[in-house]
């Protein structure tokens, strides 16, 4: 049984504090997951309320913000993020996950907490559903 949304934006936010405080022990260099950095990052920006703009993401994820801007073109190609102009200052792009990418990422939550917290899978991608990738 999946857990409640805000298990799950806790859960998030303790695996970004997580992948973040990996730099005591060993250096960034070493892990290259820029696209999961904004994911996991739009993720609790949604949860929060919040649209980002790109620089903000790349913040964020504490990636630099060529390397940013890059995967935030693959993920709007895959469909996982949409963005958009500002409100008020079009020389902002908003960006923030799409309807598909904010079911994956809950889904792709769901089944890690379930995994680590109660030793067990979310249905949901147990492999029996289907194909689950991008």
């Amino acid at each position: 049984m999946p857990e409640s949304v805000p298990d799950l934006v806790d859960f998030a936010r303790r695996m970004e504090r997580a992948r973040q405080e990996r730099a005591l022990f060993i250096s960034p260099e070493f892990f290259g997951e820029p696209g999961w950095s904004l994911m996991l990052d739009l993720f609790i920006a949604h949860h929060e309320g919040r649209v980002v703009n790109t620089s903000g993401a790349c913040f964020g994820a504490s990636i630099p913000q060529t390397t940013g801007l890059r995967w935030i073109e693959k993920l709007a190609a895959a469909g996982m993020i949409v963005r958009h102009p500002h409100p008020q200052d079009t020389r902002f792009v908003m960006i923030e996950l799409s309807e598909d990418g904010l079911a994956r990422m809950t889904a792709l939550l769901s089944h890690v907490q379930a995994r680590l917290v109660n030793g067990t899978a979310h249905p949901s991608l147990d492999g029996s559903a289907g194909n689950n990738t991008i």
